[in-house]
């Protein structure tokens, strides 16, 4: 970002002079967030449908990827070959879940359709299809042992099968659909439901034979829907994605929350690491890695653009990223202060005269005015019915001009 900007600073200042040394006369895409770069980590499949679902085989070597028309490709995770194409699912289905199993050699998939497939990975062959859902299968999740299998579905039900014996199955039930299933590693299943819970159900005690539907241990009452659930590496923690951009935190032993963690949009997925750090994705917003025993945000890994203004002396740079502001020193490129502020989709930004002040727009069409030297917001000016296009100060800076994408100017 710092080169970018030195481009357009005079030739004699000293943040021109600073990136000098990295100044590049090729272009370096990069993708990724590991230790070093590699050239092998993009890959295209030759399909013009959006891809819905994505999995990691567990040794890390190989993803799979289903698109909207049912297709489902297995690539390799190191150098984006190609290493199967699964067709199974009708070409109206879209393939909306996927999950390798403990040992990577089976996947499940779950569609539209209401079907469940089962297929080898070294092969791409079908093993089994399961038709047991009348509505969209919307999660798939294999238990930590291999023996069983989870579907969660619109029509309101979990469906547990034994896939050594897949002709029977049981039937797991909310009041509204499922989004998500997922089994934690002492072998109980957790499932996030519209109907705002999540329910831990022990699939170590249940009897195949019985007919009589099953009670889950635990019942995580929520206030609203629960779109995603993941479960910490010591089965000691569950999370609950919410769609008012919350996770909250519980003890799975007792049910007790721990902690509500705040978001800027519906969370659509969660995974715990081992050590217990919680990774975040929300919808249109940058990921966020989370401190689960302490609630702290660790880092928001995030891959946007920003937009770049430089104060009118040089000494400041303002960049405006979707969910934070920053400040960098413009001699040294030291980040001063980060605010948190969701900025929405192409956010501008100016300064005052005197740098003393900055303006920003926001997701919901007013402009913002914060003090630079202590990132405090002063004034939020409203009034635009569509998003601001352009701000700027009057020179004695006792008004904010702003413009609109429908021709207003205030």
């Amino acid at each position: 970002m710092y080169s970018t900007v030195a481009l357009f600073a005079p030739h004699d200042s000293p943040l021109r002079r600073l990136a000098a040394g990295d100044a590049r006369t090729s272009l370096v895409v990069r993708v990724g967030l590991e230790d070093t770069w590699s050239t092998t980590l993009v890959s295209r499949v030759d399909d013009e449908s959006s891809i819905k679902a994505l999995a990691f085989s567990p040794d890390g070597t190989c993803v799979a990827c289903g698109n909207g028309e049912g297709t489902i490709w297995l690539l390799n995770a190191h150098t984006g070959a190609e290493l199967q194409v699964l067709r199974r699912h009708a070409n109206t289905s879209l393939t909306r879940s996927l999950s390798f199993s403990p040992t990577g050699k089976e996947l499940l998939t779950g569609s539209d359709d209401g079907t469940v497939n089962l297929w080898d990975v070294a092969t791409g062959a079908n093993l089994n299809t399961w038709k047991a859902h009348t509505d969209w299968v919307r999660s798939v999740a294999w238990s930590p042992d291999g023996t069983l299998a989870a579907s969660a579905s619109d029509d309101k039900t979990v469906r547990l099968w034994r896939v050594a014996s897949p002709e029977k199955m049981v039937v797991l039930r909310h009041s509204g659909w499922v989004f998500h299933a997922v089994f934690s590693p002492d072998g109980d299943l957790l499932s996030g439901s519209g109907d705002e819970t999540c329910k831990n159900w022990d699939t170590r005690s249940i009897d195949w034979d019985s007919e009589a539907d099953v009670e889950p241990i635990q019942t995580l009452k929520h206030g609203l829907m629960v779109c995603t659930v993941a479960v910490s590496s010591d089965s000691r923690l569950v999370a609950c994605g919410l769609d008012s951009c919350e996770i909250t935190l519980w003890t799975k032993s007792d049910g007790q929350q721990v902690r509500s963690l705040p978001g800027r949009s519906k969370v659509i997925s969660l995974a715990f690491y081992p050590s217990g750090l919680l990774a975040a994705a929300y919808e249109g917003s940058p990921i966020t890695l989370w401190d689960g025993s302490t609630g702290a945000r660790v880092k928001t890994a995030s891959n946007e653009d920003a937009a770049v203004t430089t104060s009118p002396t040089g000494k400041l740079i303002l960049a405006v990223y979707g969910n934070e502001l920053r400040i960098f020193e413009g001699s040294t490129g030291r980040c001063m202060r980060t605010i948190d502020h969701y900025s929405g989709v192409y956010p501008c930004a100016a300064w005052s005269p005197t740098i003393n002040r900055f303006a920003c727009t926001g997701r919901d069409h007013d402009v913002y005015v914060w003090k630079a030297d202590t990132g405090e917001l002063t004034r939020t000016f409203t009034g635009h019915s569509d998003h601001v296009t352009s701000v700027a100060f009057t020179p004695d800076e006792q008004h904010v001009l702003s413009a609109s994408h429908n021709g207003t100017i205030r």
